[in-house]
């Protein structure tokens, strides 16, 4: 694994597909859930002890099983949030647990060796890229309705993009963008759906048509008075050759 900025001992192929990566839409196939509701990350939240730069020991970790991810990074800054279930209890006590450890031994000379990390994996490019954020700035976590929300803002200066070396980039473009249309054409068609169902009530709705049927014979009506009275007022002037207003001039 290695930074996604260094290209050393990668093909030229390799290299070219990085750079045509919309991160754009990588995020959006990392945030939130799938047409069926599953998230689209896994993320695991980690304090390691660095014993070398090849070795890592771990203190302690979780698993945010289920959790819904959202990245949102905006200059220097990554805010993320981890929604989790209500079934995600555990999960939540233990990242708040080492969350507030983390805080409350930072000034510790005994752990300037420790590395707190947030890893989130887009599940569908099947492990090959990861985000890894260190630096937390910021920590929070509350209990919500249906569940639990943990909130993380880190120093995106400090964050990390990571690939398998041998992953084939031009194959995770076509997924991303796969991936992106069919949640369109999927969006859309539910877009359709809905419109031809609202049309239905309101064509099936007795209210709606009532109000239709007497708007109709309202103008049916009105267009008989118009023909009657039209009728009437050719007759007088036929009979008298003169009209309404002129007689009352002269009287």
């Amino acid at each position: 694994m290695q930074e996604i900025t260094e290209f050393e001992n990668i093909s030229k192929e390799a290299q070219d597909a990085i750079q045509d990566i919309n991160w754009e839409e990588l995020m959006y196939v990392t945030n939130g859930t799938d047409a069926a509701g599953m998230p689209l990350a896994s993320a695991m939240l980690t304090v390691d002890e660095i014993i070398s730069s090849e070795q890592l020991n771990t203190i302690s970790n979780v698993l945010l099983r289920e959790a819904v991810i959202n990245i949102h990074c905006s200059g220097g800054c990554a805010v993320i949030t981890a929604d989790l279930p209500a079934s995600g209890g555990y999960e939540f006590k233990q990242a708040s647990g080492i969350c507030i450890g983390w805080f409350s031994d930072i000034d510790n000379p005994e752990h300037d060796n420790w590395l707190l990390s947030l890893v989130i994996t887009p599940l569908l490019l099947e492990g090959n890229l990861t985000f890894q954020y260190h630096q937390l700035v910021f920590f929070d976590g509350y209990q919500y309705e249906n569940g639990y929300r943990l909130t993380f803002a880190f120093d995106n200066e400090q964050s990390r993009h990571v690939f398998n070396n041998t992953i084939d980039f031009r194959r995770i473009i076509a997924e991303i963008e796969d991936e992106i249309k069919a949640e369109e054409d999927a969006m859309n068609e539910s877009i359709a759906q809905a419109k031809e169902i609202e049309n239905a009530a309101k064509e099936n709705n007795p209210y709606s048509r009532a109000v239709k049927e007497t708007f109709s014979a309202t103008e049916e009506d009105n267009a008989m008075d118009d023909e009657y009275t039209g009728k009437n007022i050719r007759s007088v002037e036929e009979i008298s050759g003169v009209r309404v207003r002129e007689d009352a001039d002269e009287n």
